[in-house]
This record gives structure tokens, sequence and C-alpha cells, in this order.
């Protein structure tokens, strides 16, 4: 899957649309962001977004739980590694909290809207 599939893919599993993004809005927001696909053992598991060490994923829902260990660690752990720590955000009340928080994220600041979070050690592995 190239960029351009990945970026919608993602605007299409995550549902944009209903959150009231249009596509060439996201598209136009993901410009400078690094995007790609996550494959374990072959498998599409998902896409990575990353600038920088600010990470988000979009997991394909059957994949998510039987390749959630071998995800992380050849996902997130060298991203980790090369960056000391990362960063992501959540919609306040998403389901994405208790996942990040899973993962050893913490919450370091919030909105109304949103929840920053910081992972400086991977609690999953």
């Amino acid at each position: 899957m190239n960029r351009a599939e990945c970026v919608d893919w993602v605007y299409e599993a995550a549902n944009m649309e209903s959150l009231g993004i249009e596509f060439v809005d996201y598209d136009d927001l993901m410009t400078d962001w690094h995007v790609s696909q996550m494959l374990v053992d072959g498998l599409f598991v998902g896409v990575l977004m990353r600038k920088e060490n600010e990470i988000h994923m979009q997991l394909e829902k059957s994949m998510a739980l039987v390749y959630a260990r071998k995800i992380i660690r050849k996902h997130l752990e060298p991203l980790l590694q090369e960056f000391g720590h990362l960063t992501s955000i959540a919609l306040t009340g998403s389901t994405d909290i208790q996942f990040l928080e899973r993962l050893g994220f913490y919450e370091t600041n919030s909105t109304e809207q949103v929840i920053m979070f910081r992972l400086d050690q991977l609690k999953i592995r």
C-alpha cells in the first residue's frame, strides 16, 4: 500500500467524515507526516503516522489484538529508541485513551476536546 492509499485507508477506517473532517482537509493535514503501512508476518495490520516523535496508529480491527505485541516490537520500540520518548493525542472520551495507557502513555495536558500523552517506556513488550 503506498502513502496515498494509507492516508485514504486511515480516513475511511477512522470514520473522519463523521467528525466533520473532509478528505481534502485531512489529506492536506497529513502532507508533512510520514505515513506508512504496518506489516507483521507479511500481513497488513494498520497504518503508522509519524511527525518527528508524535505518532498515531490506525489498526485493522481484526488484527489489533492478535498482533498487538508484534506491532509494538516492530513499529514502536525502534521509534522509542530513536527519539527517547513518543507523544500522541486522543479525543476526550475515546477508546484510544485506554489503548494508549495500556501501552504506557501517560497524560501530559488536556483541553475539552483532546488529551495529550507521552510515552517514555513501553508497558507491553
